[in-house]
């Protein structure tokens, strides 16, 4: 995405190449003008305007998880885990790390299209999804934590190492998908619990915090991501910022 600097907004185009969709993203924005709503409108059309976006949806991001004033939805909401915890596998499951570039995570590209289309479901553009996979496989800094029992696979968290966060610029372990193929909830609970501390040890040895996400579906009746929000915060993670969506004209 590439960024403009108006003042002290930066703000950018953002595609979401999965759903075929486009946005103007208001990256960073001074806390005076994002807490008064005539001041937030006022540049949030000026950015719109910078991009010859005015008839595009407008994401905007917030530190913290604050609510803008206004008719704005919860986007995506990003964690970063406290510490780092010492969960150990449950007996009969290994973990190990695979590098996807390498061809040793096949599975976990299999799960991680089975998560894209449950999150995008019919909006998900397959060929689309298919080359995302490929692309972000074909990196070094991508990494896969395979969970096994009995040297089958049963799981997956899948990262990308030195993500910079698009602010700070400090670079981050962001969490890309976790899918556990299990039907007992108690050890399908454990094993993310196990993968999670895989991935934070591996994160906290490169010096970087370990970044996950929820995306949010507002045009359900009742969204139960806020929920997947509360169960990481009652583990150990807290809201590092959050993207909303504007519902209103600006």
């Amino acid at each position: 995405m590439a960024s403009v600097e108006t003042g002290e907004v930066v703000s950018g185009i953002f595609d979401d190449d999965l759903a075929g969709r486009r946005f103007v993203l208001v990256e960073r924005i001074p806390e005076d003008v994002v807490s008064d709503r005539e001041r937030l409108r006022t540049a949030v059309s000026e950015a719109r305007r910078e991009h010859s976006g005015e008839d595009l949806p407008v994401l905007l991001r917030r530190d913290n998880g604050a609510t803008p004033p206004g008719e704005w939805k919860p986007h995506t909401t990003y964690l970063v885990l406290d510490g780092t915890p010492g969960h150990e596998p449950p007996h009969g499951i290994t973990i190990g790390e695979r590098r996807p570039k390498g061809g040793g995570a096949d599975h976990a590209r299999g799960w991680l299209l089975q998560a894209l289309r449950a999150n995008y479901g019919d909006g998900l553009d397959p060929a689309a999804a298919s080359r995302w996979v490929d692309t972000l496989f074909a990196q070094d800094s991508t990494s896969s934590f395979i969970a096994f029992s009995r040297d089958e696979p049963v799981g997956h968290l899948t990262v990308e190492y030195g993500v910079p966060d698009a602010c700070s610029e400090r670079p981050t372990t962001e969490i890309v998908d976790v899918l556990i193929d299990l039907t007992d909830r108690t050890a399908k609970a454990a094993v993310e619990r196990a993968l999670v501390a895989a991935a934070a040890r591996a994160a906290a040895e490169r010096n970087e915090p370990i970044i996950g996400n929820v995306v949010h579906r507002p045009e359900a009746p009742e969204d139960p991501t806020h929920k997947i929000v509360s169960v990481l915060e009652s583990r150990g993670w807290s809201i590092a910022y959050r993207i909303w969506q504007s519902g209103e004209r600006q």
